[in-house]
């Protein structure tokens, strides 16, 4: 059924709902935010929860699930809106093991299989012993680990000799042809693929791309998304031919100067575990692991 707000409901028992919705309202944010923090605090987790401004969702496709016990919310679960879907969830320690993680994620399936899509990766803290059991539990298949990484700052500022080669500029909506070129050659994306996504970005206001040029030619590209004192470094890739030359630590470097200059509080980027090239270059560039998450694999 629909609420007066036009908001879906799905009714689990008298005074138990899960309400689907395209964007949080102020007082769901909230409600959200002081969820998180009381599941951070019960577990000493850093908790992968940053909620991005509403966007644009195509037709009736849903992102959020909230799930309300006599109007307090109790469980939350938030997918990305495309079809490269990662669940972020969470359920209120004192009503977990009562199957409202199950129904959430059984919600997130539906909409799951309404996008066509076949497969999804549940993220889990590594320190969360309660989050992996679940993500076993539900039959999760365990893929890969990814640290969080944090800039040091003083690590950064005692780097000397930089050079210059690069020059990184804002990429606007003129250059959404390289940006699309340099994600499908560094990603496992198609070209369609990356266009959609990188069309979608660039739509946002927490999004932000650098493109770096080597004598006016576009070779790499970086992006941003910003979390009010927090900024998260991504979708960071070189044209195949121009590896292994120092452009990418180059375009990185020249992306932190920026964000130091504009005073962020929290400088993130997030590298598979297993990747020791990258990791390699992300310490040198000042980057010390945080947190540590793990990647289940579930069918729709």
């Amino acid at each position: 059924p629909l609420g007066s707000n036009g908001r879906k409901f799905m009714t689990i028992q008298r005074k138990q709902e899960i309400i689907k919705v395209q964007q949080l309202t102020e007082k769901e944010l909230d409600e959200v935010e002081s969820l998180a923090a009381l599941c951070k605090q019960y577990e000493g987790l850093d908790l992968p929860l940053h909620l991005e401004p509403a966007r644009n969702v195509p037709g009736d496709e849903t992102n959020q699930f909230l799930y309300y016990h006599n109007d307090v919310l109790l469980g939350f679960i938030s997918l990305p809106p495309d079809n490269h879907i990662e669940l972020l969830g969470m359920v209120h320690p004192e009503h977990r093991r009562k199957g409202i993680g199950r129904a959430l994620l059984t919600a997130a399936k539906q909409e799951c299989r309404h996008r066509g899509v076949q497969s999804f990766l549940v993220v889990c803290e590594e320190a969360s012993q309660s989050g992996q059991a679940f993500a076993q539990a539900v039959g999760g298949e365990y893929c890969f680990s990814e640290y969080r990484m944090e800039l040091d700052r003083g690590a950064f500022a005692r780097l000397r000799h930089r050079q210059k080669t690069i020059v990184l500029q804002n990429a606007e909506t003129k250059d959404i042809d390289a940006l699309v070129a340099i994600r499908t050659d560094s990603f496992d994306d198609t070209r369609e693929e990356s266009r959609q996504a990188i069309v979608q970005w660039l739509q946002e206001a927490n999004q932000r791309f650098y493109i770096g040029r080597l004598r006016d030619k576009p070779i790499g590209m970086l992006r941003l998304a910003m979390f009010e004192t927090s900024v998260f470094i991504s979708t960071f890739g070189v044209l195949p031919e121009h590896r292994g030359r120092g452009y990418g630590r180059q375009i990185l470097m020249g992306a932190i100067d920026r964000l130091i200059a504009e005073s962020w509080e929290h400088i993130m980027i997030e590298v598979e575990t297993d990747n020791r090239k990258v990791l390699s270059l992300y310490h040198s560039c000042g980057f010390q692991e945080l947190t540590t998450y793990r990647y289940y694999r579930l069918p729709a």
